[in-house]
């Protein structure tokens, strides 16, 4: 029996690192990506990552060549994905709006929203296309603009989480109108100690993303572009 295949891109430390384990321990074949300046300077990270047995693919969400190289790479394996899911992140702070200058801003949207975008264009090919395929973004609450306890702070982080939502919704509508039999989901994966959180957190990372894998395994088309978190309840977007 073949196994299943799920890519994270974002895959050498915290959540991207988790799920690769969770999945693993279902019998999932993983494949992590990491960027090739960490790989280079064999940063600690990517011995945690080769401990799990994954195929390790290079992927810079900054640059759009490495994207299409990482894609070619499997496609020329042959590889089939049944799950991609982007997870590569950048920091919150500051917590201060009016610390926020252009270069941070930018580099949040080429990391959050560009990047996944192009991640999700060149690996589309390489997607299950039989109605089981699934496309899953780790976003956040903080890109809720209708959450209830929405109080303000870290406004480019926001902005950006924001942007990739509304991708999510996006390519479920598009993909439905081009019967593309793909079902896109985004994830709030609760906050969770990190080294893009600074260490701060409230939720175990082991049972955050054992809930969001329960999820994804029974993801049915009819949920698509909907916005969640790692204990399925819908959240606003």
């Amino acid at each position: 029996m073949n196994l299943k295949t799920v890519s994270v891109v974002g895959a050498n430390r915290g959540i991207g690192l988790q799920l690769i384990r969770t999945f693993q321990s279902r019998g999932w074949h993983t494949i992590g990506s990491v960027r090739p300046e960490t790989l280079a300077s064999n940063d600690a990270s990517i011995t945690d990552l080769r401990a799990t047995n994954s195929d390790i693919v290079q992927i810079d969400y900054k640059n759009e060549t490495t994207i299409k190289s990482a894609a070619d790479e499997l496609a020329e394996k042959e590889v089939k994905l049944d799950v991609l899911i982007n997870c590569g992140g950048i920091k919150v702070r500051p917590l201060e709006w009016h610390l926020h200058e252009q270069e941070d801003l930018m580099e949040r949207f080429e990391v959050m929203v560009v990047g996944p975008f192009l991640v999700t264009k060149h690996f589309l090919p390489l997607i299950t296309k039989d109605g089981t395929g699934k496309l899953i973004y780790i976003t956040s609450k903080s890109g809720s603009i209708g959450a209830p306890d929405h109080d303000g702070e870290v406004i480019g982080y926001r902005m950006a989480k924001a942007a990739a939502n509304q991708q999510v919704k996006t390519l479920a509508l598009d993909f439905q109108r081009d019967n593309i039999p793909i079902t896109t989901l985004a994830f709030e994966p609760g906050f969770i100690k990190t080294k893009l959180t600074g260490w701060w957190g409230r939720v175990d990372i082991e049972e955050s993303c054992n809930g969001m894998v329960d999820i994804i395994e029974k993801l049915s088309p009819e949920q698509s572009g909907t916005f969640v978190n790692w204990k399925g309840e819908t959240i606003p977007w």
